[in-house]
C-alpha cells in the first residue's frame, strides 16, 4: 500500500440556483472520515468541483472512477496524481466557493486571475489553496473530524446569565 495524492477538477452539471444545492454539498463530507481512508479538501461554485484527495492508490482511483460516473459533475481532468511520503490534509475540508475578502486574497494568492478557475493552476497551486483553504474559518466551509461527524465553526452563544 502506498500513499498518494490526486489533483483533479470537474465541470459543474447542477442546474438551479446555488442556494439548492450548497448546502447538500457542504454536508457530503461526512462521507470521509478516518476510516474510510481518504483525506483532502473539495472547493466548488456554480461552474466547478476542484478536489484534492489523499490515500492508498487503488483507494483514490475507484473514487475517481466514482465520481466520473457522478451525474452531477463532467469533464473529469487529472492535474497530477503523485505518491507522497505523508498527508497534508488533516481530514476532509468542503467549501464553497463564495466571494469575500477572505477568499477573493486567497484566489488571487493561489491563481492566475483571482477566481476559481483549476484550468489554469498548477499541482503546486492547487495543493497550496487547499491547504490554506483547510485553515480558514467561515460559514461555507465545513470540516469532517475524525469520527465522521460535521465540524462547523463555533457560533457564538448568546449569555443569558442574569
Amino acid at each position: 500500500m502506498y500513499l498518494a495524492r490526486v489533483n483533479f477538477y470537474t465541470r459543474c452539471s447542477l442546474k438551479g440556483t446555488a442556494a439548492n444545492w450548497v448546502k447538500e454539498i457542504l454536508l457530503s463530507c461526512t462521507t470521509y472520515d478516518n476510516a474510510s481512508g481518504l483525506s483532502g479538501a473539495l472547493l466548488f461554485n456554480e461552474r466547478y468541483f476542484l478536489q484534492s484527495m489523499e490515500g492508498e492508490r487503488s483507494l483514490l482511483t475507484n473514487q475517481i472512477i466514482k465520481i466520473a460516473e457522478d451525474q452531477r459533475q463532467s469533464g473529469l481532468t487529472v492535474v497530477s496524481f503523485t505518491p507522497i511520503a505523508s498527508r497534508i490534509y488533516p481530514g476532509w475540508t468542503v467549501a464553497y466557493a463564495g466571494h469575500n475578502d477572505a477568499m477573493d486574497s486567497l484566489y488571487f494568492r493561489h491563481s492566475v486571475i483571482g477566481e476559481l478557475d483549476p484550468i489554469r493552476m498548477t499541482r503546486e497551486m492547487i495543493e497550496g489553496l487547499m491547504a490554506e483553504l483547510c485553515g480558514m474559518e467561515g460559514g461555507n466551509i465545513q470540516r469532517s473530524s475524525p469520527n465522521g461527524r460535521i465540524r462547523s465553526p463555533e457560533r457564538p452563544r448568546p449569555n443569558f446569565s442574569i
